[in-house]
């Protein structure tokens, strides 16, 4: 039996599971992944305490980023480093894998790939040092093929492929089961990206904040959404765009609460648990196809977790991150997203037939577009009131 929410935390809703959101992709995507050689592990698991009970949480954060000459593994690693506290890690309780991919054309590009993978990460693992966290780095190639998909953008990049492919490694099953092997009763998956500013949130240094929130490992998927860094908020309509996030983070706190599945829970920086009875997440949960990651992730487990799903949402736990710009795990430089961005302005879409209200300055993710108006969302169109 899972043990109760600690009295600080806010009651748990446990939702039931809905139909997908029907509808047709803009474009019918012809992705194919392949790996490529090479990549590697270096760090260390902590040891279990001989005869100790498992207790805490251990974290498996899956980061995808862009192979190109400017790339550094460090960068990544040190990163996540800074967002456990002191800047030290615990090595029994967060573990890395970082999934490096590339769209190619030809044999003469998938060459290059290989060849810079092998050079990146031989840099990697010479510098790591085996006395810090695990880390493993993962290479692979993507193309997609159709005709009306020459171009890197938003409606091209299988986003959902290149997630599940990094969720769905031998790595990273490695991972979970050596935080369990040192010792954790419950693992996640933290979900990020690499051009996430920092992990230094209101609510301390986030793996380990976020850890002790989910500790009793009632909670199935948690997040604290994103909001922009401080040097960030200069202009005017910077700073009435960056209170306008704010609003929506705390309504979608506010909904978690209540009923978790119409929270849209964002790709860079969610928590999901990997259930005590299997080696990685269930057999059909997946990121889907192309964008809208976490809408797909959140539709599958609904669907494949016994017992329901149990969510909660705090923007305590927001980590800082750009505002707008390509999207760090696949668009090539130079290329920008085909659709406004801003942090904390999803919602999901509900089955038809389903409809609430919600207050939102932001654009929202069915009708992008912004308005200071409350939306009523019916049949899975959001139009203002």
């Amino acid at each position: 039996m899972r043990s109760a929410v600690p009295e600080a935390a806010a009651p748990v809703q446990r939702a039931r599971a809905s139909a997908p959101a029907s509808g047709v992709a803009a474009v019918q995507r012809a992705a194919e992944l392949n790996g490529l050689n090479g990549g590697g592990t270096t760090g260390a698991f902590g040891q279990a305490v001989a005869g100790a009970e498992p207790e805490g949480v251990g974290t498996v954060a899956i980061v995808p980023v862009v192979l190109s000459q400017s790339l550094n593994f460090m960068d990544v690693a040190q990163k996540c480093e800074e967002g456990l506290a002191g800047g030290t890690a615990p090595a029994d309780r967060f573990a890395l894998v970082i999934g490096v991919n590339i769209r190619i054309r030809n044999q003469q590009e998938a060459a290059s790939a290989q060849a810079l993978l092998n050079q990146k990460t031989a840099a990697f693992l010479g510098s790591w040092g085996a006395n810090r966290f695990r880390g493993a780095v993962i290479g692979f190639t993507w193309a997609n093929y159709a005709t009306d998909a020459q171009e890197t953008n938003q409606r091209t990049i299988p986003y959902g492929e290149i997630r599940d492919r990094i969720m769905r490694s031998p790595e990273t099953t490695a991972m979970i089961a050596g935080l369990r092997g040192a010792g954790r009763q419950h693992v996640y998956l933290a979900t990020s990206d690499s051009d996430t500013a920092s992990f230094d949130t209101e609510a301390g240094p986030l793996f380990p904040a976020a850890a002790e929130r989910l500790e009793s490992g009632e909670l199935d998927v948690f997040s604290g959404g994103y909001t922009w860094p401080v040097g960030s908020r200069t202009g005017d309509n910077d700073i009435l765009i960056w209170h306008a996030s704010q609003v929506d983070l705390a309504v979608r706190k506010a909904m978690a609460q209540v009923e978790p599945n119409p929270v849209y829970y964002p790709e860079p920086s969610t928590f999901v648990k990997v259930h005590e009875d299997y080696d990685d997440l269930e057999p059909g949960v997946t990121f889907g196809s192309g964008a809208e990651e976490g809408q797909h992730l959140m539709d599958s487990l609904f669907q494949k977790r016994f017992g329901g799903v149990a969510g909660d949402f705090d923007p305590r736990f927001a980590s800082p991150r750009p505002r707008s710009g390509p999207r760090p795990s696949t668009a090539r430089p130079g290329r920008t997203r085909s659709r406004g961005w801003t942090p904390g302005s999803w919602i999901r879409r509900r089955p038809a037939g389903t409809s609430w209200s919600v207050p939102s300055s932001e654009p929202c993710r069915l009708s992008r577009r912004a308005t200071t108006r409350p939306y009523v969302v019916v049949a899975g169109a959001a139009v203002p009131s």
